[in-house]
C-alpha cells in the first residue's frame, strides 16, 4: 500500500518531496505550485481523486529562504527590527 501511494504521487510534477511520516499524518509532501488558487485546483482536482486519501492539512509559505550548505544553517540569523 505505501508503496503503492509514493509511485502514484510521484506522478505528480507539483510534488518535489515526499516523506513518510510517524504521529498524525502518514506521510508529507511539499509540492510547488504557483498560487493558493493553484494549489487548490491540485489538492482538490487531482490528489484527492486518486483516492485512498482519507485526511488532507495543508499550509503553505508566503516566502521562502534557501540554506546554501550545512555550515549556513549553523550561523546565526538576524533580521532587520
Amino acid at each position: 500500500m505505501l508503496e503503492s501511494f509514493e509511485q502514484s504521487i510521484s506522478r505528480f510534477p507539483e510534488v518535489m518531496e515526499c516523506y513518510l511520516m510517524t504521529g498524525d499524518s502518514d506521510y508529507l509532501l511539499r509540492v510547488i505550485v504557483r498560487d493558493t488558487i493553484e494549489l487548490q485546483h491540485f489538492i482538490i482536482e487531482r490528489y484527492r481523486k486518486r483516492g485512498g486519501v482519507a485526511n488532507i492539512r495543508s499550509s503553505f509559505c508566503p516566502q521562502a529562504g534557501q540554506i546554501q550548505d550545512c555550515a549556513s544553517r549553523e550561523r546565526a540569523v538576524r533580521l532587520p527590527s
